[in-house]
């Protein structure tokens, strides 16, 4: 979330950091993740008769639900499509033509062009 704060990201960057944190919150959604010191703490008050197996289960169940309410959020909050397009200049991973089209399309579509038009036209003589 600090690297989102700071003012000196572009909408690509912070897309990027959105698109992590979602990434990161499904990936522990997925493996039950509730940290070290709480699994202990569990594991502790089942030892001790305080809580049952089942009450131990449903508490990790009851974190899933939160996770997927935080991505919900996420999802919510995230209105970047036209964004994440543009997630290539970045160049985090092999660029792909498909992503070029992809972005020329959106940007074509924001001046009120065609992709179809000459692109190559729309993008320089319009906005140079």
């Amino acid at each position: 979330m600090i690297k989102i704060q700071t003012q000196l990201n572009t909408a690509m960057e912070v897309s990027n950091e959105v698109s992590n944190l979602k990434s990161s919150l499904q990936a522990r959604r997925d493996v039950g993740f509730v940290g070290i010191m709480t699994k202990r703490t569990l594991s502790k008050l089942e030892r001790e008769g305080d809580v049952t197996k089942q009450q131990a289960e449903d508490f990790v169940n009851k974190a899933a639900e939160f996770y997927d309410t935080c991505i919900a959020y996420v999802d919510r909050l995230n209105h970047s499509d036209d964004v994440n397009k543009l997630l290539f200049v970045l160049l985090l991973k092999p660029l792909t033509w498909h992503e070029v089209e992809a972005a020329n399309e959106m940007i074509c579509n924001i001046v009120g062009r065609s992709s179809s038009a000459d692109d190559i036209d729309c993008l320089t003589k319009q906005h140079v």
